[in-house]
């Protein structure tokens, strides 16, 4: 009886998996017999299966961000950002998963565009024809799509030059300790008691574009859950 048992283990064990496609064929041994169960492989591709891969895919790439931030509020909270990869500027990145709706792309990318230089849409194949049209020319597009039991990542479109970013609205992203750092490391005079439109003004008039956005991107790499959004 052990012998016939350890036979069945034995088997149970080399024979345990075999991949084909997008099934699985588990073997399972009873009754002195095998069934084969086919396990469906399909990958739902919502927003929180793209984010994972999104960011294995950023920091697999030959020049990786510094850091990865879910969730920005942009804009005095008009409209949040999905992913922001920090470089030496910020780039945004915006999921369209299978089932979400890319007529909305039409309003965010309105405050998204003013808030960053550089955006990307995220989204799958049933989505591209008409993410093409949707999408701002100078957003980039990022294609999702699901290749036997994992998720890809290729590049339809890279990102252009964004003519609708206002540097302000950028400035914006801080919050208001990190703008009166940020002016202070800039050589510029502001009181604590001074609003944060005001302090997002002051900036960018101050300051060049680059030197702002690289600003921005610094202030944010050094964020920390504990610090306070005031």
């Amino acid at each position: 009886m052990m012998v016939k048992s350890n036979r069945a283990n034995l088997m149970l064990l080399s024979l345990s998996a075999l991949l084909q496609a997008d099934k699985v064929l588990v073997f399972l041994y009873s009754h002195d017999k095998f069934d084969v169960t086919h396990f469906d492989m399909t990958i739902v591709l919502n927003d929180t299966s793209i984010r994972e891969e999104l960011k294995t895919f950023l920091n697999s790439s030959s020049i990786r961000p510094r850091k990865i931030i879910d969730e920005l509020h942009v804009h005095r909270g008009n409209a949040i950002a999905d992913v922001v990869a920090l470089y030496k500027e910020a780039h945004c990145f915006e999921i369209k998963g299978e089932t979400d709706n890319l007529s909305r792309i039409r309003k965010q990318s309105q405050f998204f565009d003013l808030a960053f230089k550089k955006v990307t849409l995220v989204t799958t194949e049933n989505h591209l024809k008409q993410a093409m049209i949707v999408a701002p020319i100078h957003w980039g597009i990022l294609l999702t799509y699901q290749k036997g039991s994992v998720v890809k990542l290729k590049y339809i479109r890279k990102t252009g030059r964004n003519p609708h970013f206002r540097k302000d609205v950028a400035a914006l992203t801080l919050w208001k300790h990190e703008m009166l750092e940020l002016s202070a490391s800039s050589g510029l005079e502001s009181s604590p008691r001074a609003n944060k439109s005001s302090l997002s003004s002051a900036l960018a008039s101050n300051l060049p574009e680059k030197a702002l956005n690289e600003g921005i991107a610094n202030l944010l790499v050094n964020r920390t859950k504990n610090s306070h959004s005031s």
